[in-house]
């Protein structure tokens, strides 16, 4: 961290700018007026015998001032700098032709009269090609300007010291020869704005800078131009005044001007010193306080480097936070699509203004982790401070319990779909009974018509049951939002008592939505139960629950609103808390909302809830519009890949997927297969199903310590087995049946772009 950004400035540059260029038109401006207008001749040479600031020299220094407020302002019209600019040109150009004029008539001018001097048009030329320059906005329009700045302040600091020591003498030298003490006085003031303007050299940020070496160098700065001239003008009076040989008046001046400098280098050493212990202390402080947090910090300057992490961050990336943030294979938890180029999260997070997102990565030993990304930007030191949450343990966790929730609200659905089994089971029944008692006839015909239609009823009802009763993470489908919220309403009706009426409002009645189909079942029927929950507790018999559906602005809006009793700020700000639950009594878990949350998570959707006491309560799940990008053929020539899978009809279809690829495929269905293969060959890729993966786990074989480098894919039967992904099995989980989709966002990650 360089010492100019520690602390904030003292005072803007630009602002000292505008004031210096201010004082040089204040200054011409009362030449021009009081002298040349006015008649004091005391404001137009300042000395008598000393030359006068002529009329046109005022002028210039005018245009020159007033072109370099006009660019310094950013809020100046483009009429004005157009028109400072032409002016800027028409200075320029009169000194071009006074120039030749004074240079023509060099030995016939006469050094007592007033004139246009040649060092005040060279003034012009410097100072107005360095007000040119600040309308360039590169690297080198700023190097040019400083460098006419420089120019220009040394030549009018010469003329300056050349009236204070010998003005006579300042007359004979042709080059400054009637230049005015004041037109000396005003370039400099036009010079060091060019310099204030623009800093490239970093000098004016640590001149200015509010720190210990700011101070300092501001208070140096007078005593190093004043000092030297007022030793140089004693050393010279001495020798005027033969008080002491030349020699010795010599040695006294150099003594002076090296203990001078000597000071000003160990104050300058000194409250570098300081300043430097500070910013230790600081960092100190920082880093402690970063070290003491349980996430991964990670401070990002503005040209987007990592300068320092904490513990944790160390202990994420290796000891390399800056290469682990710019090179590690970050996904979409949802489509698995591989996060690259603009959509990096880092760059996504500084382009969107986005404060969090959710990605996913593999770690080193292969196991598949979410993480949540969260940017706070800091002002001192400009940057951004990223902290990175595993929210792997958290996701499990909501991910497990949000069966218990499911089956809650399958309890309450059970009671109202109770009658209707009653029904189909007497049909059964009673079909039965005469089927028994007579002959096959129309009659029995038609009550085995009936046992038919009864038990495709079922069958239907039953199943949505059992769907609910499962841990499916779909992969995202295209599917019609309308007709799903349609289907949700028509089963949350048996569960809600009689007087609940559920209205479905879709406009438009078709939108298209890309999504897991079961969870946005899951997750809106929740909703509903929820509402038709809070009129029970309130003993409200009568109450309408509304699912409405929205498409507008690339996003599709799917609400339930209620018009129950409602909820207060405090139970607003802890609903999706898991466990938080105001029916604890009855049989509440508190994970109904924690679902819903998790699922707009992991679906990359808001969750949005708002009520208040007594007017019912609306949570929205908004969705992106946005189509998954498409999906590149992954090329596994020269890879060799082990197929692990038991069922015959998932092993034919995935070996046809891989030999799409060009993949040298082994196939096995066993573990003592399994084992064979891995010991056999060194494998690229291992495909293996949730039941060899649990065999093989349960015989010993442990895939991540079998000396086996290659990434595997896990393919999960979340419909047959509840438990799902098994977190201790590494691997990247893909559900079963596998789309081509989802098998090439999962070789995207997990295989090498250049192949095998």
């Amino acid at each position: 961290m360089r010492a100019h950004e520690a602390r904030p400035l003292a005072a803007d540059p630009r602002a000292v700018a505008s004031i210096l260029s201010s004082i040089a038109i204040t200054l011409a401006l009362a030449v021009l007026v009081g002298g040349w207008g006015l008649g004091f001749d005391g404001l137009r040479r300042i000395v008598d015998g000393w030359p006068a600031m002529v009329p046109s020299t005022a002028g210039k220094i005018i245009v020159l001032g007033g072109a370099q407020l006009v660019f310094l302002s950013e809020r100046s019209p483009f009429w004005l700098r157009r028109a400072a600019f032409v002016a800027l040109l028409a200075a320029i150009g009169l000194a071009l032709v006074q120039a030749i004029d004074v240079t023509w008539l060099g030995p016939a001018i006469d050094p007592s009269e007033d004139r246009r001097s040649l060092a005040s048009v060279m003034a012009t030329f410097v100072v107005g090609g360095g007000t040119l320059a600040m309308r360039g906005r590169g690297d080198k329009a700023a190097l040019w300007q400083a460098v006419l700045a420089l120019i220009g302040a040394g030549c009018s600091a010469l003329a300056v010291f050349g009236f204070l020591f010998d003005a006579a003498a300042l007359y004979g030298f042709p080059f400054l020869s009637g230049l005015a003490l004041h037109s000396a006085l005003a370039f400099l003031a036009l010079s060091l704005a060019l310099f204030f303007a623009r800093d490239p050299f970093g000098f004016v940020a640590l001149l200015l800078s509010g720190g210990g070496v700011g101070r300092v160098a501001r208070g140096l700065i007078p005593a190093a131009v004043i000092a030297p001239a007022v030793l140089v003008w004693l050393t010279g009076r001495m020798v005027d005044l033969q008080v002491v040989p030349t020699g010795v008046a010599r040695a006294v001046f150099t003594l002076l001007v090296v203990i001078f400098a000597c000071l000003s280098v160990f104050i300058s050493v000194r409250s570098a010193k300081r300043e430097r212990d500070v910013q230790i202390s600081v960092a100190n402080q920082l880093q402690s306080i970063l070290d003491g947090l349980d996430v991964a910090a990670f401070i990002i300057d503005e040209r987007k480097i990592v300068r320092s992490g904490n513990r944790k961050a160390n202990e994420l990336s290796d000891g390399a936070p800056d290469r682990w943030l710019r090179d590690t294979a970050f996904f979409d938890v949802v489509s698995r699509r591989l996060l690259v180029g603009p959509d990096h999260p880092i760059r996504a997070i500084r382009r969107e203004g986005r404060p969090t997102l959710h990605v996913g990565w593999m770690d080193p030993s292969g196991f598949e982790q979410a993480l949540r990304l969260s940017s706070y930007p800091m002002q001192n030191p400009r940057g951004t401070l990223i902290t990175v949450t595993d929210e792997t343990p958290m996701m499990q966790l909501r991910t497990r319990l949000a069966q218990i929730d499911r089956i809650e609200s399958v309890r309450q659905i059970a009671g109202g779909v109770a009658h209707e089994m009653g029904n189909f089971l007497g049909a059964i029944r009673l079909s039965t009974d005469v089927a028994a008692r007579a002959e096959v006839s129309d009659a029995v015909r038609d009550e085995l018509d009936a046992i038919a239609r009864a038990c495709a009823r079922g069958t239907e009802l039953t199943t949505k049951m059992l769907d609910l009763t499962r841990e499916v993470h779909g992969e995202p489908v295209l599917i019609n939002a309308a007709q799903t919220l349609q289907d949700v309403a028509g089963l949350a009706r048996t569960a809600l008592p009689p007087g609940i009426n559920v209205i479905v409002d879709a406009q438009p009645p078709e939108v298209a939505l890309w999504v897991d189909a079961g969870g946005l079942e899951a997750a809106v029927l929740n909703l509903v139960l929820n509402a038709g929950q809070a009129f029970a507790s309130a003993d409200i018999a009568d109450g309408t629950i509304t699912l409405s559906l929205r498409a507008d602005a690339g996003e599709v809006v799917i609400s339930v609103e209620d018009d129950g009793p409602g909820m207060d700020a405090m139970v607003m700000n802890k609903a999706r808390m898991p466990f938080f639950t105001t029916r604890g009594a009855s049989g509440g878990t508190g994970l109904g909302l924690a679902m819903v949350d998790t699922f707009a998570t992991r679906s990359g959707a808001q969750f949005k809830l708002s009520s208040e006491p007594g007017q019912g309560a609306q949570a929205k799940l908004v969705f992106p519009t946005a189509q998954p990008a498409a999906i590149e053929q992954v090329d596994l020539s020269n890879c060799r890949v082990i197929l692990a899978e038991t069922d015959p009809v998932e092993q034919m279809q995935l070996a046809e997927k891989l030999t799409l690829c060009d993949a040298d495929l082994v196939v096995v269905d066993d573990v003592a297969a399994l084992q064979t293969a891995l010991r056999a060959q060194t494998a690229d890729l291992i495909l293996i199903c949730d039941d060899l993966a649990e065999a093989a786990a349960t015989a010993g074989l442990e895939l991540a310590h079998s000396g086996q480098t290659a990434p595997i894919i896990q393919m999960v039967d979340q419909v047959v087995r509840r438990s799902g992904h098994r977190a201790d099995m590494p691997g990247l989980a893909v559900n079963k049946p596998v789309t081509m989709d989802a098998l090439l966002r999962a070789l995207s990650i997990l295989m090498p772009r250049d192949g095998c």
